[in-house]
């Protein structure tokens, strides 16, 4: 294989389809600068492979001079490139593979957006510098009948969603109302948020008392150890008994995995400021809620120790 048959192939395709060096890097999120090195001998991100080969209808075998072939295994690929990307900087990588996707989606929707995405800075935002302190974080955001994608754009909030719509709607996908309301009924009790977000900063092995829980909050014990109780009940905490010559005495830790971290960061996201900056394509014709949250769902209450224990 020639050292330029990938570039060589790009251009013989590009030109079959009739499309323009600026049309080709628009479709995949490039400039035509880029396209141009590509064809020259230089080489595409290996992320990008796949968003040129389906541009150019052809696989990915045959941008390689490989007709006829099987289409190379993308996946393969990817995993390749980030085995030999050090680990600090593997999540960094692959958010960057991931917005190179979603870009080509949302070219795909809606090609005229193809001026706007060129207009996007080619890294995530740094808002540490003092003349972007204020910023407020912009995303892309895309929804369609398909699904939703969401990509975080700033260096402190960044982040890659894609939520495929499921087969029975999103309403299959939640809890019924009033579960949620249990939910935020009891993060909004005195302490009781705080007592998860002090268990959260704490190893995932580590026990604690009633007594230090009670210090660490600043409350009495007795208030500590109802919270824990209630905590215990919805499988937020977990509560343990060890004995001695003394008796028995209760221990606590952090209980099955609650993402609390993530789920702040999201509910974050529905306290928008004046201001927000949004890529927000919605080409959805049917609303997303088709039907009551939690219809169709597998799971649409939120079972607790003590509905289990009946």
């Amino acid at each position: 294989m020639g050292k330029g048959i990938l570039g060589e192939m790009i251009a013989k395709y590009r030109k079959e389809e009739g499309i323009t060096q600026e049309e080709l890097g628009r479709a995949v999120g490039v400039s035509t600068q880029a396209v141009s090195r590509w064809e020259c001998g230089g080489t595409p991100d290996v992320e990008l492979l796949l968003a040129i080969a389906d541009r150019l209808n052809v696989s990915i075998d045959a941008l390689f001079g490989r007709d006829g072939g099987d289409a190379a295994d993308i996946e393969k690929l990817l995993q390749q490139k980030l085995l030999h990307i050090p680990k600090e900087h593997c999540m960094e990588e692959m958010l960057r593979y991931i917005r190179v996707m979603q870009q080509t989606v949302f070219l795909n929707h809606t090609p005229e957006l193809g001026s706007v995405l060129e207009m996007l800075p080619g890294e995530v935002m740094d808002r540490s510098a003092e003349e972007l302190s204020g910023m407020i974080p912009p995303q892309m955001v895309l929804n369609d009948e398909q699904g939703c994608m969401l990509y975080g754009m700033v260096k402190d909030r960044q982040f890659a969603l894609v939520f495929p719509e499921p087969e029975g709607g999103w309403a299959s996908a939640l809890k019924q109302p009033e579960e949620y309301m249990r939910l935020f009924a009891l993060l909004a009790k005195p302490h009781y948020l705080d007592m998860l977000i002090d268990m959260d900063m704490r190893g995932a092995d580590e026990h604690f008392t009633v007594r230090l829980a009670a210090v660490r909050l600043g409350i009495s014990e007795e208030e500590a150890e109802e919270i824990l109780k209630e905590l215990t009940k919805y499988m937020m905490a977990e509560r343990l008994t060890v004995a001695d010559e003394n008796g028995t005495l209760a221990i606590y830790r952090k209980g099955m995995e609650t993402n609390l971290v993530v789920f702040l960061l999201f509910c974050g996201e529905m306290m928008h400021s004046s201001g927000a900056v949004y890529m927000n394509t919605n080409i959805r014709k049917k609303p997303m809620l088709m039907e009551r949250p939690g219809t169709g769902s597998l799971v649409p209450k939120w079972t607790i120790r003590e509905e289990e224990e009946e």
